[in-house]
């Protein structure tokens, strides 16, 4: 095991920083070098302690977990304690669960790599694995879009490395911020941050939440390989230095669709056989007075699910007689440089280039099983950003951190849907705007901490934002307050304003005039803004087990809805929609509002003595307006979630490890629309009753999932070997209702039923 100790304020190594083994059954200790660098050799595999302190700074203790083929490469960050006497003890502060941001206040939960694999139901995709987490559900089983205080899954901010990626999955829907399969590999990323609420100035274009996953850096000393095998993909990574004088690394992960795989020799029965591969690449370098990073995420995938084809008992079978298509593409690569001055400025300078298309269609079957297209999406997204940061200690109580950047947009949107009334396929929207003529979306913060005492401390901050399609401005003040009232007892408050464009086939709908030519409507559309405010109390009961409840209030204004009166608004959006007919409306108006308010409660013990347990209690409300001017439930309004989770390592030998998770969540229903069956049998397709918009609920939601699985050590490598069984109990839970033309009835769709599961990884 080795690594580095900085200070958490400026990254600067802290020389002679004292890292010490706990639990290691004898005294392992050492000191960091000039470079803050510390090493130490011939650990017992398995789980462990580690305390690192220094002179002036709160001492922590990690949990780590080391295998036998596998070095473990830490990075560990010291907070400068606000007093100045010649010598300072201060309670040991346990790191499980402290977040990476310095500026965070509430709301906020670390999302640690090593859970991901651990927890039940988590399938090791980050999305899924922050629906453990107070107030976060699932939109649909189908798809891991995340549902934060039943805010639409549409105001979540993805960042991977500080570069914004709208939609990091596979078989991605346009304006939406999930998939059923995530391209992001658990392999690579580091230990990251998830916000729910009222998250610091440097975050922008979020309504709901923020995701800010780190990849980690590769192995800068050796080469070390992982293979992996499981029920989503066979994947492989490397990494090592490409050369130690120069402390440079690489880190490459490549994943192929299993079921793809075995597909190919195998009929296994099932409409719709997923098929993709993505490709993860991270590689650092010291440059200058500086270091130099390159990542790069891509990957592709389609499907086709054929009615015609598919076994009426599937999972994926849909009610209508349908042929969809369904496909996405992604590449998103970042450089960045990084370096610290004379004046201890710790700067950056970041560029990235962002690229999505969307590769979606529909057929419908008529009676002799012969397909026409109903509809069809070919759109794609486009992002070039430049942004500069810098950040500094100015004290030991006070740090600064500002920023600025740009991001132009260039697009394609092409998108079509059959019209009953003229039996042709008409256009939705048809736009297309290159790099030269893309609208600019210019961005500014600056963010201050003030530790006034060891208890009292302020985070504040300014986030502006300016439009250069709709000429439209937006200043956001950010404000946090800590007050430590003992060394175990915490209580906070924090308030944001925050503010999203909305989404590009919004932005640039069209409508038909009288003489059948198309004009657009909505480029003038404002923020969606909406106010945080958040009182949270946190306790540590024992070392290991944190009690910690928040309540809110969220108040959503400047929502995009119909210019004529209409239960339609932008906070609805989701990818269980019916997608551009939702974004495409045309003539919309900044006149919409909503709020959420809630309370939740999270009592969680980090794993030690061999078990862990989580669970989470939110009870909550969330309304919304439109231009008819009626409030109603929003589409996610479940009103409670409740996750029990919990899992035990049994230690067979000094080598050996046995291990078991278990999960069970509990929600109310979703919120749906009734079907007018009666139109629908004119119009041959599911129409709704608008005027009873989301007035309906299934019943409540319930689900268990089990993982069980070996951890082996051996002297060249170590293995890991797991079952999964997700909805066990195979509970039949609603998933929406549509009209079915050839049964002529509304018929009801379930989601997935008893899902099991594998995988097996190995290090050496």
């Amino acid at each position: 095991m080795r690594g580095v100790v900085k200070d958490k304020d400026n990254g600067i190594p802290l020389p002679g920083a004292n890292v010490i083994l706990l639990d290691s059954g004898e005294y392992k200790g050492v000191s960091c070098d000039v470079n803050g660098s510390f090493r130490l050799e011939n650990i017992k595999t398995g789980k462990h302690q580690l305390k690192v302190s220094f002179m002036g700074y709160k001492e922590v203790v990690i949990p780590i977990l080391v295998h036998s083929a596998k070095e473990l490469v830490l990075s560990i960050e010291l907070e400068e304690s606000v007093l100045t006497t010649s010598e300072i003890q201060v309670t040991a502060n346990r790191d499980k669960f402290e977040n990476n941001n310095k500026m965070a206040t509430a709301s906020v939960m670390k999302y640690n790599t090593e859970e991901a694999f651990r927890y039940a139901g988590s399938m090791a995709d980050p999305a899924r694995m922050a629906m453990n987490y107070a107030g976060v559900t699932s939109a649909s089983e189908m798809s891991n879009e995340i549902v934060i205080r039943g805010n639409s899954p549409a105001g979540l901010l993805w960042l991977l490395d500080d570069v914004e990626i709208p939609n990091p999955n596979h078989f991605a829907a346009q304006g939406t911020t999930g998939g059923p399969i995530s391209m992001l590999s658990n392999n690579v990323l580091a230990n990251s941050d998830f916000f729910t609420a009222a998250f610091p100035a440097e975050y922008h274009q979020a309504l709901s939440g923020v995701f800010d996953l780190k990849l980690r850096s590769g192995n800068n000393e050796q080469h070390e390989y992982t293979i992996q095998a499981g029920i989503l993909g066979l994947e492989a990574t490397l990494e090592g230095p490409f050369t130690k004088k120069h402390n440079s690394s690489y880190l490459v992960n490549y994943r192929y669709s299993t079921m793809d795989i075995i597909g190919k020799f195998i009929d296994l029965k099932i409409a719709g056989v997923p098929r993709y591969q993505d490709i993860t690449i991270k590689t650092q370098f010291h440059a200058g007075k500086g270091n130099l990073s390159f990542f790069s995420i891509a990957g592709k995938g389609k499907m086709a699910l054929l009615d015609s084809e598919e076994d009426s008992n599937d999972f994926t079978a849909d009610p209508r007689r349908e042929n969809f298509y369904l496909g996405s593409e992604l590449a998103s690569s970042g450089i960045s440089y990084n370096w610290l001055n004379k004046k201890k400025l710790n700067q950056k300078l970041l560029v990235s280039l962002y690229y999505q298309k969307m590769l979606t269609s529909l057929d419908t079957l008529n009676d002799f099983d012969e397909p026409f297209e109903v509809y069809y999406d070919r759109s794609n997204d486009n992002r070039l950003t430049v942004k500069y940061t810098v950040s500094k200690k100015i004290k030991s109580n006070i740090s600064v951190k500002s920023g600025i950047s740009a991001q132009k947009l260039f697009f394609s949107l092409d998108a079509a849907r059959f019209n009953t009334h003229s039996s042709t396929l008409e256009m939705i929207i048809k736009d297309k705007v290159n790099l030269a003529e893309g609208p600019v979306l210019y961005g500014a913060f600056s963010q201050f901490l003030f530790r006034f005492s060891e208890r009292f401390s302020l985070k504040t901050g300014l986030n502006l934002n300016y439009f250069s399609l709709s000429e439209k401005l937006t200043i956001e003040p950010r404000i946090g307050l800590n007050y430590n009232v003992n060394s175990l007892t915490t209580v906070y408050f924090a308030y944001g304003l925050h503010s999203k464009t909305p989404p590009l086939a919004s932005l640039y709908a069209k409508t038909k005039t009288i003489d059948n030519t198309y004009i657009t409507t909505n480029t003038t559309l404002d923020f969606s803004k909406t106010h945080h405010a958040v009182l949270g109390f946190s306790r540590m009961l024992t070392d290991n087990v944190r009690l910690k409840t928040e309540t809110y209030f969220q108040y959503l204004f400047n929502i995009p809805v119909e210019s004529h009166p209409s239960s339609f608004s932008l906070l609805n959006i989701s990818n269980l929609g019916s997608g551009f007919s939702d974004l495409t409306a045309d003539s919309l108006v900044n006149d919409g509002k909503g709020y959420n308010y809630g309370i939740e409660i999270s009592l969680e013990k980090y794993f030690s003595s061999k078990f862990y347990y989580l669970f989470t209690l939110s009870l909550f409300d969330s309304k919304y307006t439109a231009s008819d001017k009626v409030e109603r439930n929003t589409e996610f309004n479940s009103n409670y979630i409740i996750n029990l989770l919990g899992g035990k390592e049994f230690s067979i030998n000094e080598n050996t490890a046995l291990f078991v998770s278990i999960k069970a969540v509990f929600s109310g229903g979703k919120r749906y629309t009734p079907i007018d069956l009666e139109l629908s049998r004119k119009y041959k397709n599911t129409v709704r009753i608008s005027s009873l918009a989301y007035t309906r609920q299934f019943e409540p939601y319930y689900k268990f999932d089990f993982k069980a699985g070996a951890r082996f050590e051996q002297k060249r490598f170590s293995h890991e070997i797991s079952v999964t069984v997700d909805n066990f109990t195979d509970h039949k839970n609603v998933f929406r209702q549509e009209y079915n033309v050839s049964k002529d009835e509304i018929v009801t769709q379930y989601q997935l039923g008893i899902i099991p599961g594998f995988y097996y990884r190995v290090y050496f």
